[in-house]
């Protein structure tokens, strides 16, 4: 990990197009960063941003790269519980909830840059009460919604029977998220499996057969639904 100071140059013009920063002017959001101490984090891919147990005490936004929030259970297995793409802030709820300790770890799966605020610059309103930093509250609002949302979709994705269910569930859900039948999921094929709680085998062996049915063409991380 290396850390960085926040540069004058910040190219605060692309966080205007995030989530967090909706709505937020360019120099405000470039104001809102010095003021709120924020700091910029960079990550090898493979490097771990959060490990289970550690206590969260700012919200991380994902600047560049990708990341996954994963656990291992006792015995070596791994779940992916979601996947941070560049833009996406994570942790809030943690933030929010004062957690003590979160129970995930959070993996850069590429060379990744990391924005940290700290859990006072959110909770705490600044001295000037201004408009940005209310701004900011509102769209953490929002994001924290979605991400219950997004939650309650992993939920009833799991909760299918077989490996053909969960995986449809899953393309289904995506596809109208996207509003195409044509999808790039953001995981690899032992990634997808480890997000739907499949084994690796039996997930080749179903997209094969759903491919042979004419449900699907896949190739990769490319899914197109034909039914």
């Amino acid at each position: 990990m290396t850390a960085e100071t926040i540069p004058s140059s910040y190219p605060c013009e692309l966080l205007s197009h995030t989530r967090l920063f909706d709505g937020i002017e360019t120099e405000d959001i470039d104001a809102l960063l010095k003021c709120r101490g924020a700091k910029m984090n960079s990550y090898k891919k493979g490097q771990t941003i959060w490990h289970a147990g550690d206590e969260v005490r700012a919200l991380g936004f994902l600047y560049k790269g990708a990341a996954q929030v994963i656990s291992i259970d006792r015995d070596g297995k791994r779940s992916i519980h979601a996947a941070i793409k560049s833009g996406e802030p994570f942790g809030g709820a943690f933030v929010c909830a004062q957690v003590h300790s979160i129970p995930h770890s959070v993996i850069a799966v590429e060379a990744s840059k990391v924005l940290f605020l700290d859990h006072r610059a959110i909770i705490d309103t600044c001295s000037k009460a201004c408009a940005a930093h209310r701004k900011l509250i509102e769209n953490l609002i929002v994001g924290l919604a979605e991400e219950t949302l997004s939650l309650k979709h992993k939920l009833r994705i799991i909760g299918k029977h077989s490996t053909r269910e969960k995986l449809m569930a899953y393309l289904e859900d995506e596809a109208e998220r996207c509003g195409s039948n044509s999808i790039t999921v953001p995981f690899k094929r032992q990634e997808l499996a480890d997000y739907l709680g499949v084994e690796r085998s039996a997930l080749s062996a179903e997209i094969s057969k759903m491919r042979d049915e004419g449900i699907l063409e896949s190739e990769r991380c490319h899914f197109v639904l034909l039914k």
